[in-house]
């Protein structure tokens, strides 16, 4: 379930949120998949995310986006045609989607472990809505029949692209054989003095852009997108700071968190003041890192201004 389809169903269920407000919400996503079926909004805008996995299958789920790559449990990436996406869209519409209830199933009493067997989740630009199986308690057939019927409308006959390593998938993306929605990055800087509780986080997931600041208990949250040439000069850079080879602990006077994901290929580094750490312990590796960070930030002030 996303952050955000839960939050609604913990607002709903202690009385804050009341169903007529999720109801619009629906109305909304509902009324923004008949304009992208009826060629008013742009298939751009989507995004269709079916996990069911299945006896004998190859992958567990896939994710779709409207500009038609469709990324398999994260492993592979194949292409699905505008037409065949409108058919999926289709499908979800007529389903009754809209009108089921986020999470199906629960818990046996002193369980606190949840296992979701089954999940559909429709994306369009900001409006989104989930809709989730538990493995124990009550199974809700419809939705296990739509998110199988999602997933075997996606495959392709043709091979998928896949990505050996993290330079690999980087620089497939520049070549155009892997998409920018295989490419997701993250990056939170946070003051070294706890306290202060101010810092800042920026996502990329391909092109599109998400930035959260926050001091103390203010946050706001901004979206935008990068244009080619951007992704591009972000590509170039991620190539360079050679990702693979860098140490995951790297020394910065604040707290520095950096995740780049091209499909399953990661790398995740964490720069603080470590203990017997300095900026010289690592020598041309924390150059490279500190340049990247240079590029980032400089990235952040061009799509968001210096927040």
């Amino acid at each position: 379930m996303s952050l955000l389809d839960s939050t609604l169903f913990a607002l709903m269920v202690t009385g804050l949120l009341h169903p007529q407000d999720a109801a619009s919400d629906h109305a909304q996503l509902a009324a923004a998949a008949r304009e992208v079926i009826n060629r008013t909004r742009s298939l751009d805008t989507l995004k269709i995310d079916s996990f069911c996995p299945a006896p004998g299958e190859r992958f567990k789920g896939v994710v779709i986006f409207g500009a038609g790559p469709a990324l398999w449990d994260s492993r592979e990436q194949t292409r699905v045609e505008p037409a065949r996406i409108l058919e999926i869209l289709e499908q979800i519409d007529g389903s009754g989607f809209y009108d089921w209830k986020a999470v199906y199933g629960g818990n046996s009493e002193g369980e606190s472990a949840v296992r979701i067997t089954c999940q559909v989740r429709l994306q369009i630009g900001a409006l989104s809505f989930s809709v989730s199986q538990r493995q124990k308690g009550s199974q809700f057939a419809p939705l296990r029949e739509l998110a199988t019927a999602v997933i075997a409308r996606a495959k392709s006959a043709e091979p998928g692209t896949t990505a050996s390593s993290l330079p690999d998938g980087i620089q497939k993306i520049r070549t155009g054989e892997l998409a920018p929605e295989t490419l997701e990055l993250l990056l939170h800087r946070r003051l070294a003095d706890v306290s202060a509780n101010r810092g800042w986080t920026l996502r990329l997931e391909g092109r599109k852009a998400r930035l959260e600041t926050y001091d103390g208990a203010m946050r706001n949250r901004a979206g935008t997108r990068l244009n080619k040439g951007q992704l591009r000069e972000l590509t170039d850079h991620l190539a360079r700071a050679g990702l693979s080879s860098l140490p995951v602990n790297l020394y910065n006077s604040q707290y520095v968190d950096l995740k780049v994901t091209v499909l399953n290929q990661v790398s995740n580094v964490q720069a603080r003041q470590f203990a017997q750490m300095s900026a010289a312990t690592h020598g041309e590796a924390q150059r490279r890192f500190d340049t990247l960070l240079e590029v980032l930030e400089a990235l952040k002030i061009s799509l968001f201004g210096d927040h």
